[in-house]
């Protein structure tokens, strides 16, 4: 009896797949997409005017709100051109971005976000992006707001004039940035920011990283704790790494680590190789290599209970 029901009871739905090689297949497709479904784009350039939009803002580019995977044909690179202030914004959890580049946004390249909700988004894979932020003031390339266990990988940003890749918690959410590994990206030629910036957000893995010719710190911690930032090569910054409190909530900087990080600075005046600042507390630094500093090698400017070994800094 199990086994005849069995065979009568209604099926799973089957993820659909769909491979798309213009800007009026690729809208059609999200359009048409349910949750699991794949999107897969061949090589091109697809320019989303805003005759193409998808998901009704006139801001953004994709306005995604479907779990689903948008990635790039095998041996492929799509180039998404969206000449708007966000190339995509992630508003679902189990959103899989692989293997594309986004082009002349001048806000946000990719951000993954729930404003409406204010909720957490987890399961996110972006992996293999490369973002050509336009050198406007306060362009970002990849920010997660209030994401949980996901992953950012091998991604390159060029060009994003505030931070390269940051996590941050989202206004009115009741928490940060959790558990994500950022890990192997690229970030270079910031114009006025950070590389990789941790806001309010906890327990998350910066490893591997390689960021260069930065206006600001190569990694910056601000009310983050229990992060690991490690084996991150970090060139041309003005600091290397540095933890801070946040200001508006005054939330401290507590237990992180940063190890094992090359850093090398060009002198800029004040510079600090590792700089724990503003109450940041019981924070680890050990075997990091730094040079290049105008200031110092470590600097601790109130705060205390950190531990600090190891550490090789030089001109």
């Amino acid at each position: 009896m199990a086994f005849l029901w069995a065979l009568n009871c209604p099926s799973a739905a089957v993820a659909a797949s769909v491979t798309v090689s213009n800007e009026t297949q690729l809208v059609n497709a999200l359009n048409s997409a349910g949750s699991g479904d794949v999107i897969t784009l061949n090589a091109g350039t697809y320019i989303l005017s805003s005759a193409f939009h998808y998901g009704g803002d006139p801001n953004i580019c994709i306005d995604l709100a479907t779990s689903l995977t948008l990635k790039a044909a095998a041996g492929a690179n799509p180039v998404i051109s969206c000449n708007d202030y966000i190339g995509i914004r992630v508003r679902v959890p189990n959103v899989t971005l692989d293997g594309l580049t986004f082009s002349n946004t001048y806000g946000f390249g990719v951000q993954a976000q729930d404003d409406a909700n204010h909720t957490q988004l987890s399961g996110l894979l972006f992996r293999r992006l490369t973002v050509n932020s336009a050198p406007t003031l306060n362009s970002q390339g990849i920010t997660g707001g209030t994401i949980v266990d996901s992953i950012i990988e091998n991604c390159t940003v060029n060009s994003a004039d505030a931070t390269g890749i940051s996590l941050v918690q989202v206004p009115g959410a009741s928490g940060g940035s959790l558990r994500n590994l950022v890990i192997n990206n690229t970030i270079q030629n910031s114009g006025r920011g950070h590389g990789i910036a941790l806001v309010v957000s906890d327990y998350n893995v910066i490893a591997g990283n390689i960021i260069s010719n930065l206006a600001a710190d190569g990694v910056i911690v601000n009310g983050g704790q229990h992060n690991y930032i490690a084996q991150n090569v970090i060139t041309n910054p003005a600091n290397g790494v540095t933890l801070t409190k946040e200001k508006t909530s005054g939330r401290q900087s507590l237990r992180n680590y940063v190890g094992n990080n090359s850093l090398t600075l060009n002198a800029k005046g004040g510079s600090d190789s590792v700089w724990f600042n503003f109450d940041s507390n019981n924070n680890m630094a050990f075997l990091n290599d730094g040079s290049g500093a105008q200031e110092n090698g470590m600097a601790l400017f109130n705060s205390v209970g950190n531990v600090v070994r190891g550490n090789n800094f030089h001109n």
